[in-house]
């Protein structure tokens, strides 16, 4: 397994790109959302990632884009953060902590996550596409007007 998007995604986000990789800007817009939506509201439902149809499966073939790769890390944290809440851990558990978070991470792939943790982002991009998609109404059209609509929305989530 590897970071999916939907189809449907990607075809929302056709006219847009901010980097080489223009999937995983997309990814990376809806999983920025997604995320603070989770840690906002702890309680969210969220879709397994292998009940979503019509998925491109590892559109990361080469592994995280060179744009990407310094900020990656915090993707992870914030991931296992919003899971950490939604799922009740205790924090001063910390045998339990260790084995929740190898669940997730493994260093020697491309993504540093495990397959079930590549599915986890997967899901919080999912959900984060599905609340932009609600929210805008429209696919994007330009970078600059939907960049800054997508920061206003964005602040809603993490001010």
């Amino acid at each position: 397994m590897a970071l999916m998007i939907t189809d449907e995604a990607v075809k929302w986000f056709k006219k847009i790109k901010y980097s080489n990789a223009a999937q995983m800007d997309a990814f990376q817009m809806c999983f920025l959302i997604g995320v603070h939506d989770a840690l906002r509201n702890e309680n969210i439902d969220m879709l397994s990632f292998s009940e979503i149809n019509e998925k491109k499966n590892d559109f990361l073939t080469r592994g995280i884009p060179d744009d990407f790769v310094d900020n990656f890390p915090i993707n992870i944290g914030l991931m296992l953060e919003a899971e950490i809440k939604r799922s009740g851990r205790d924090r001063e558990n910390k045998e339990d902590l260790s084995k929740f978070m190898n669940e997730y991470i493994d260093n020697k792939k491309n993504t540093l996550m495990t397959d079930k943790g590549d599915a986890l982002m997967s899901a919080y991009s999912y959900k984060g596409f599905e609340i932009l998609k609600s929210h805008m109404k429209e696919s994007p059209i330009t970078n600059e007007s939907f960049l800054k609509e997508y920061i206003g929305f964005l602040k809603k989530y993490i001010i």
